[in-house]
């Protein structure tokens, strides 16, 4: 087996008696990535770092995908007297680690190989309307790019590319990766399935698309200083319980990356708790009513049900989603 990103920068072939001692250094040099251990005849395992934290892990073998402890690659790739060992690193900014983790928790739904450059823009246009979510993972044969689409009334589309064991920063939009100049590439489709990757993925979508449009709405009625006055309040929350994120330019940057689904719903319950409650304290709970009315109405299906059923609004507020435009 190999990497299964193209742009992963490999090491040498190791002995097995070398194998422990350079993962522990790999780890230590890896703040946010994805470090493989592949075993060279059969086998791999997938370790994701988060501010040299490992936070998932996952074996890749004949029989299938499996979810591993903390160093559980050593029962998973035991280094015989004979065995060769290669290790592969992956550099990645803290918010792609959500989509590596999807293509690192499942096996592909279909792979196209050796398709023409001409072909990408329509390739990925056409998975844009996809009724289901999906992780298109474009490998070159020196780079990758990954993009997740959500369906055609989706917000946007998140997007990332890998060359030299690093992703490029600034590379963010499918586009980017129409523009991206090799002759040839793999399409590798991740549909939707219910396992822990999607499901802190796709929440982190829906609670990143509600703050947006709820301080969009909340502005509209009642002008920038206010708007400003929530903002900062949201920001102290997090800051004092020491989580990465934040909201700026009304956008949410969210680099607590989890790989715990209810650690993130807890999270986002509290935040959310926060934000409106400096909203009614400033503008009162009728109002605050109508605006969460207005926004959750708009919330495409996927989005509303995911927050009303992990209690990210607390409930008084779904009985007046009485219709859907």
């Amino acid at each position: 087996m190999s990497s299964i990103f193209a742009s992963s920068l490999p090491g040498e072939p190791l002995p097995a008696n070398r194998l422990s001692e350079i993962v522990h250094k790999q780890k230590a040099n890896l703040t946010h990535g994805l470090l493989e251990i592949d075993n060279i005849g059969g086998g791999s395992v997938g370790i994701m770092f988060f501010g040299k934290e490992e936070i998932a892990a996952y074996a890749h073998n004949t029989g299938g995908i499996v979810a591993i402890p903390s160093d559980g690659w050593k029962q998973t790739i035991p280094p015989t007297i004979n065995s060769k060992h290669r290790i592969f690193t992956l550099q990645l900014l803290p918010g792609t680690l959500r989509m590596v983790h999807i293509r690192l928790a499942q096996n592909p739904e279909n792979q196209t190989y050796h398709l023409p450059i001409d072909t990408l823009a329509e390739n990925l246009s056409r998975w844009r309307e996809s009724p289901t979510p999906a992780l298109l993972h474009i490998r070159w044969s020196n780079s990758d790019a990954l993009a997740v689409v959500r369906g055609p009334n989706a917000p946007g589309v998140e997007a990332a590319i890998f060359a030299n064991g690093q992703q490029i920063p600034g590379k963010t939009t499918l586009a980017d990766i129409v523009e991206w100049s090799e002759p040839e590439y793999t399409l590798s489709v991740f549909r939707y399935v219910e396992n822990q990757a999607w499901k802190v993925y796709l929440l982190q979508s829906a609670f990143s698309c509600l703050i947006e449009h709820l301080l969009k709405r909340y502005g509209e009625v009642t002008g920038r200083v206010l708007v400003n006055s929530v903002v900062r309040c949201f920001n102290l929350e997090a800051a004092s319980r020491e989580w990465d994120i934040s909201i700026a330019n009304d956008k949410i940057q969210d680099n607590v990356t989890l790989a715990n689904f209810n650690e993130a719903k807890m999270r986002y319950q509290i935040l959310m708790y926060r934000l409106l409650d400096q909203m009614n304290m400033l503008v009162g709970r009728n109002l605050i009513l109508l605006i969460v009315k207005d926004v959750l109405s708009d919330l495409q299906d996927m989005c509303l049900t995911l927050l009303q059923d992990n209690q990210i609004i607390p409930d008084v507020y779904y009985p007046l989603v009485t219709s859907r435009r």
